[in-house]
């Protein structure tokens, strides 16, 4: 599994006198203890995004976090800074893992027990629009959630490592190749095993109704290294060039599936993929780290790099959109071999379990969706009732239903520019139990960019109900922010 870089969260403000020596300092120390890989600094100007004011009990600027941990608040000397992060990011590096896998197991075990559950009963989890997305709303999440994340793809890897180490599909390699891990064959012997089963794997998974992908090919295999090719990918197929390749979770759910077979650490990085410009998407895998030394799986942006990102987003936006319009509305499909639409599980597994393995990643996801409401807003300089009437037209539009990420909208005006968006059937939480948490930041997001384009003034969308929470539909409350 390839590391998660600890986080550091620096705050500051145009204002602020300290913020700009106080961040050189964090940089200079994070580089010279640590290196560069290993530690990812997100800023973020309090200006722009005043609600972390109250989420992170800001009290002075700069403001360092490490993790979940504050440990610098105003001016520091560089001996107090070093200081202060060597023990926040130690600290943080033992907890981080544990957070992850914790945190993401709740949401992708109930994923799977739901799909095994319907598929056994052949009850629906949304019975009034089905279990199935468009692929396009699993990819337009991703590659926002990537445009602005360094650390996403890292995340996304470990997340699908976990997925594959812990769900429903071991048992599904078994019965496909019997003589997996046999206790009396060597490791390349079940290793080779292991690469024939993966290549009818997708085929058996389309049987039961996952249709995360058309089917996989072994192209290489030699003594515990192998090639293998997945064809209509959900996450890939239909991605316009972007110059890296974006399929982590599935990178990792590999890695994880052949670790709890074999019981032994796997290696696997993606090769090709759409963003890269091909049509299938090919990984490697190997028993040794050795073999694909230098071949990472995520790449560690320059700040040129995520900068080149973020200058695509729109591009490639409006480029899903498109597919999914076709698609949808035109019956121009974007897999020919098997359907555009994919189980809720495989949306809930990459996406939803984001923000409980990291909740700054949930953040970003927010911010992802935000920056899509903006593009998709179709008119500005409106009213506050003309913005909400183009929501709920947009909300309850034939793309919206029919792609499946919800059903039924409904929005109930409150007082002055306050009102709460309700969503049946979404497909981001549908069926996950009661934890406590909140599940739908993208869709969050989504509300705050839509309003926010079309008035011209900045509004926040807190979701207030959810399956999360312990209700079977999922509520926003929008409210105009005082400082905008």
């Amino acid at each position: 599994m390839e590391e998660v870089p600890v986080r550091v969260l620096f705050f500051k403000s145009k204002s602020c006198a300290f913020c700009a020596p106080v961040e050189r300092m964090v940089r200079k120390a994070i580089s010279r203890l640590f290196g560069d890989e290993l530690i990812t600094v997100n800023v973020f100007d309090v200006d722009e995004h005043n609600e972390l004011v109250d989420e992170y009990k800001i009290t002075s600027l700069p403001y360092v976090i490490v993790g979940e941990v504050p440990v610098i608040s105003g001016m520091a000397s560089e001996k107090e800074i070093e200081d202060a992060l060597m023990r926040g990011i130690l600290h943080s590096a033992s907890s981080r893992a544990e957070r992850i896998e914790v945190g993401a197991k709740q949401v992708f075990i109930e994923a799977n027990l739901n799909f095994v559950e319907s598929i056994n009963s052949k009850e629906r989890i949304r019975r009034n629009i089905g279990d199935y997305v468009h692929i396009s709303n699993l990819q337009l999440a991703t590659i926002s959630l990537l445009s602005l994340d360094t650390t996403a793809g890292n995340l996304l890897y470990s997340i699908g490592k976990l997925a594959g180490k812990t769900g429903a599909f071991t048992g599904l390699l078994y019965d496909i190749e019997p003589s997996l891990g046999d206790p009396y064959a060597s490791v390349e012997k079940n290793f080779r095993s292991f690469l024939i089963a993966i290549d009818r794997f997708h085929v058996k998974q389309n049987e039961l109704g996952v249709f995360d992908a058309r089917n996989a090919e072994v192209v290489e295999e030699d003594k515990g290294y192998g090639r293998i090719r997945i064809y209509e990918s959900a996450t890939a197929t239909g991605v316009p060039v972007i110059g890296e390749p974006i399929c982590y979770f599935t990178a990792g759910m590999i890695s994880g599936l052949a670790e709890a077979i074999l019981g032994e650490t796997v290696y696997v990085a993606e090769r090709n993929c759409w963003g890269l410009g091909a049509s299938y998407c090919e990984f490697e895998i190997s028993l040794s780290e050795g073999a694909l030394e230098g071949k990472k799986t995520t790449p560690h942006l320059t700040k040129k790099g995520v900068e080149a990102r973020e200058e695509s987003f729109g591009r490639l936006i409006r480029t899903l959109t498109r597919n999914m319009t076709q698609s949808v509305l035109e019956g121009r499909r974007i897999r020919v071999g098997i359907s555009d639409y994919t189980h809720i599980m495989n949306l809930q597994q990459q996406i939803t379990s984001i923000k409980l393995a990291d909740p700054v990643a949930g953040f970003f996801l927010r911010l992802a969706g935000k920056r899509l409401g903006r593009i998709i807003a179709p008119k500005e300089h409106l009213s506050v009732n003309e913005a909400i009437f183009e929501l709920k037209n947009y909300m309850n539009s034939p793309l919206s239903l029919m792609s499946g990420i919800h059903s039924n909208c409904n929005i109930k005006k409150g007082d002055g520019e306050s009102f709460i968006v309700t969503v049946e059937s979404c497909a981001f939480a549908s069926g996950q139990e009661n934890i406590g948490v909140s599940l739908c930041e993208f869709e969050a997001g989504v509300i705050e960019g839509f309003m926010e384009k079309s008035t011209g003034k900045s509004y926040s969308s807190k979701e207030v109900e959810c399956w999360g929470l312990g209700q079977q539909h999922c509520a926003f409350q929008v409210e105009r922010e005082k400082f905008s």
